[in-house]
This record gives structure tokens, sequence and C-alpha cells, in this order.
């Protein structure tokens, strides 16, 4: 007799499994976003902001896995339903410094 897993289970499994699925997500998808958007907002050519992904995705994928790995692992597993928007909003203001910083460390001031 096997037991089925549901994802939405308070599982240490499953609370993983999320925080590698986001992770993922925000490596493909979330920061080239921010780069090129922020970069295109800023007034930088399409060139220059993906030079600057280029440049930067490694260090900020990086730094976004020591982030929100652990971060994502803990809300799927500890924290509430009800209170896990609250959580991510929180940890979210804290990682949108980060990444500014990591975006914007080689600008000359």
């Amino acid at each position: 007799h096997t037991r089925s897993v549901r994802l939405a289970e308070e599982t240490t499994a499953s609370g993983l499994g999320c925080a590698v699925l986001d992770n993922l997500h925000c490596g493909a998808i979330y920061t080239p976003a921010y780069f090129i958007g922020v970069g295109l907002l800023q007034g930088d050519s399409l060139v220059s902001a993906t030079t600057n992904l280029h440049r930067e995705w490694w260090t900020t994928y990086v730094g976004c896995t020591g982030f929100w790995l652990p971060f994502m692992w803990f809300n799927f597993r500890f924290v509430p339903e009800a209170r896990r928007v609250q959580a991510m909003a929180s940890a979210n203001l804290a990682w949108s410094v980060v990444i500014d910083y990591l975006a914007h460390r080689g600008d000359p001031m």
C-alpha cells in the first residue's frame, strides 16, 4: 500500500519541492525580467540591460538560491497557509534590496 502525497501537504519533501520549483522559476524568468525591465526603465538600451544580465546573472542566481531556497522551504513547511503571503511579502522586500544592490554594484556613483 503506497500513500500518495499531495503537494500542499506540510511535509519536509513538499516544502523543499515547492522551494526548488520556485527557485528554478526565479533563475529562468524573474531574474532576467528584473534586469532587463529595470535597465529599460532606467533608460539603458536593451543591449546594455542584457549585457548587465549576462555579467550579473550567476552571482544573482547564487544569491537568490542562498536567500530564497531556505526561506521558501521554511515558508511552505512551517508557516501556516493563512500567513504565507505575509511572510513572502516581508522576504520579498528584503530580496528587493539585495537584487537592486547586485544589479547596480558596478554603476559609478
